[in-house]
């Protein structure tokens, strides 16, 4: 099961990206021009920006964030993990043949859950078991910081 929350903004953004990609199929809009109109926008957009490019992290992960939050305006509060880092917990699994999805579940998600929610009530975390190692290449983890009642 894989968790797919949008916001109002994020909706907008598909049913914009949706009517582009009728208008290609339909032969409206040419993919070169859609990917020309997207080029000029975001080249506009860091060179009114680039200000903004912090230079205390690593280019790569800078470049990125510039990118990702500051532009495209991806919301802080969501992160998505594509964990592949070591897990003894894995490695146990594998050698005495019990499934991660139980062993996450039910043993390592209660911690990270009370973890998370030390830190702040409205924080929050969930696994993807449909992507958790061995099974895929990487865990798929989110944290997220829920909205304020």
């Amino acid at each position: 099961m894989e968790i797919q929350i949008f916001s109002k903004e994020q909706q907008r953004a598909i049913e914009e990206k949706t009517e582009q990609l009728k208008r290609i199929r339909e032969g409206s809009l040419k993919p070169k021009e859609l990917a020309s109109m997207i080029t000029e926008r975001r080249l506009s957009w860091l060179k009114e920006n680039r200000h903004l490019l912090r230079n205390d992290l690593p280019l790569p992960e800078a470049a990125y964030r510039l990118l990702v939050f500051d532009h495209m305006g991806v919301d802080d509060n969501l992160l998505i993990a594509k964990c592949k880092h070591f897990c003894p917990y894995l490695e146990a699994c594998k050698k005495v043949k019990v499934g991660t999805e139980f062993v996450c579940k039910e043993i390592g998600e209660p911690s990270i859950v009370e973890f998370m929610k030390e830190i702040n009530p409205r924080l929050s975390f969930d696994r993807d078991y449909g992507r958790i190692r061995p099974y895929w290449a990487y865990c798929l983890e989110y944290v997220r910081l829920e909205e304020q009642e």
